[in-house]
């Protein structure tokens, strides 16, 4: 059906005005004392169009809605269950790897250590007081601090993993953070919080499968340029940009009809996350020295790939909509 339409625009707006123009200039009397002039008038805008719209090359370029976010981001979570009994961070602080998060406390587990410890030394006094008069019993006794030593050590490694550190670099964001003193924390369950790295964004987009191919064909050359709703006058250049080439099968609800985005979602899919029409991952790496720009934000992707005719560039969208309105 789309190829029976395109074909029926190509007739009824081209090939029809054509074969009228060329019968008024070959049979039309008025024309009798002037047909060489027509014909050379016509010829001449012609070959003017084909010059402009068949020759000469214009950008190519590549248009894609995302949304912003950080460059990488990690969940905290508590990987033993303790009460937390001192902060060491705050909401919205910058945190390196490795920094203390947070501190929690198990009584039982102290205690434990405490009674391990009591008994490792205990052992060790029996040790030195039976080497000389009873060394297999020494070497009883010895087997069995081995023992405590092992309990011991496993005892504060479990201790060790009450402190919560920072696993990444980054902005440490929890908004009830301050609300945990003395609260009971399960381990593994719930993030404590997230820390993201915002230096530098990355906006996800979503691109059709026919404009994959020439974004793949460029090979991460071509000029990104990206414009954030909020400040749209300004036009940002990316430091880069990635093609993941695996079609995706839920994109950000932001980014169909549902969110407010322009591509359609599947009809019957009611979380509004799958697209009606096959769609790839395009990454869009943006350098935010400053903190500007917000996780979540809607951007606009303009990539400028080559250059090529604008009859080229005609066709190719001409493909793209039979291609899509047959695949809808």
């Amino acid at each position: 059906l789309g190829l029976l339409l395109a074909a029926g625009g190509v007739i009824t707006w081209a090939c029809v005005p054509a074969f009228k123009l060329f019968k008024y200039l070959t049979i039309e009397p008025e024309l009798h004392r002037k047909r060489g002039r027509a014909w050379a008038f016509t010829l001449s805008v012609i070959s003017a169009i084909v010059l402009l719209i068949g020759i000469i090359p214009f950008n190519v370029s590549v248009h894609a809605e995302g949304i912003v976010n950080p460059r990488e981001e990690r969940y905290v979570f508590a990987e033993s269950s303790g009460f937390v009994r001192e902060l060491k961070a705050r909401d919205g602080q910058v945190v390196r790897k490795g920094d203390v998060l947070l501190i929690m406390e198990d009584d039982f587990l102290n205690a434990q250590i405490e009674e391990t410890r009591a008994r490792l030394a205990a052992a060790e006094l029996r040790v030195r007081a039976l080497l000389a008069t009873n060394p297999a019993q020494a070497a009883i006794e010895q087997q069995e601090m081995k023992v405590y030593r092992a309990q011991l050590e496993d005892a504060l490694r479990r201790k060790d993993r009450l402190t919560i550190r920072a696993p990444i670099d980054g902005e440490f964001i929890s908004p009830q953070f301050h609300e945990l003193p003395g609260r009971f924390l399960p381990g593994g369950q719930q993030p404590i919080g997230v820390i993201r790295q915002l230096d530098e964004v990355v906006i996800k987009a979503a691109l059709t499968q026919q404009e994959v191919a020439l974004v793949a064909k460029a090979n991460g050359q071509g000029d990104a340029r990206v414009r954030l709703i909020g400040d749209f006058d300004q036009v940002l250049h990316a430091t880069g940009y990635k093609l993941i080439q695996a079609s995706q099968e839920r994109i950000d609800p932001q980014l169909t009809h549902v969110g407010g985005g322009q591509i359609a979602p599947d009809p019957q899919d009611p979380s509004g996350q799958k697209p009606l029409q096959e769609q790839f991952d395009l990454r869009v790496e943006l350098s935010n020295p400053r903190g500007n720009y917000v996780v979540g934000q809607r951007a606009f992707v303009k990539i400028t790939l080559d250059q090529k005719p604008l009859i080229w560039q005609w066709w190719r969208r001409l493909l793209q909509l039979i291609q899509s309105s047959s695949g809808g």
